[in-house]
């Protein structure tokens, strides 16, 4: 029989939270730089679309990889690991972002959600 730590139990529990193991300072930094890719890259993106058809799917993509490793090495960075898959609407909220919104209101709309999540205020 497999031995059952408390980490293992967790990390396989259903509603477990991934980042539940950071500090609340530690939470704010990780939000503060996802929100900060998002900007980013967001604004490429929405530059990318002004391309002609065949190099916009091209640099589309592009930036869509870009953005998804850096989110990742983001996460890592700060010993997150996202062992379920994010909603369709989750993804379809972050596009939505990505492509409409200016970078100010990138860096607000994911505070706000991260508020939401955890109940509590973000900083900065």
């Amino acid at each position: 029989a497999a031995t059952v730590t408390p980490r293992s139990a967790s990390a396989t529990g259903k509603g477990s939270d991934p980042y539940a193991h950071l500090s609340p300072e530690d939470r704010n930094r990780l939000e503060a730089e996802l929100a900060h890719t998002e900007a980013h890259y967001g604004a490429l993106l929405r530059k990318a679309m002004e391309l002609p058809q065949p190099q916009q799917d091209e640099e589309s993509a592009k930036i869509r990889n870009c953005f998804n490793t850096k989110q990742s090495t983001t996460r890592r960075k700060y010993g997150v690991k996202l062992r379920e898959r994010r909603t369709k609407a989750e993804i379809e909220a972050e596009r939505e972002r990505l492509i409409t919104a200016p970078p100010e209101e990138n860096l607000g709309r994911r505070q706000d959600a991260s508020a939401s999540q955890d109940g509590s205020v973000p900083v900065g």
